[in-house]
């Protein structure tokens, strides 16, 4: 059955492939999680349906000379665009508040709660377990704010390189 399903094709030349490509129109989803969403649940049932067609209806091409990767592309242009325009946001607004959070977990370091005795220099609650608690949740709060800065920049040259 799946076979002569795949063979199926309608008055524009479209196999079942193409029909997937072509843009769906409104997503309940649409309201509730936005573009980036609902391209990736496009982009999935496209990689989900294009794992049952045969090969050859990968690359068929329709009344248009538009394969279905091609018709899917094309479609898909304004949520794609929308898609990466909020990714771009989401992005900027989290290397915000990474670098937030990584600016004060730097600045503890050298303004330690209680000062340093004047003689020697090491910080005055240096043997209270509560201060050397807070010193290695400050140490990693800094260095997980900084990985994540990291990953934030990756993430945007990522996001841009593609737009290239």
């Amino acid at each position: 059955m799946k076979d002569t399903v795949n063979q199926i094709r309608d008055k524009e030349g479209n196999n079942i492939l193409h029909s997937v490509a072509m843009n769906s129109g409104k997503n309940p989803h649409d309201n509730v999680w936005g573009a980036a969403y609902q391209m990736r649940h496009e982009l999935l049932w496209f990689k989900e349906v294009s794992l049952m067609v045969p090969p050859q209806s990968k690359e068929m091409k329709n009344a248009q000379g538009l394969t279905p990767s091609e018709l899917f592309a094309n479609n898909h242009k304004a949520l794609a665009l929308e898609g990466e325009a909020l990714i771009k946001g989401m992005i900027g607004q989290s290397m915000v508040a990474a670098t937030l959070i990584s600016t004060i977990g730097f600045s503890v370091v050298f303004t330690i709660p209680g000062g340093y005795y004047q003689n020697n220099g090491f910080p005055i609650f240096l043997q209270n377990k509560v201060f050397m608690l807070f010193v290695i949740l400050d140490a990693i709060s800094f260095l997980l704010s900084s990985f994540s800065i990291i990953t934030f920049v990756g993430a945007l040259v990522s996001v841009l390189c593609r737009s290239m």
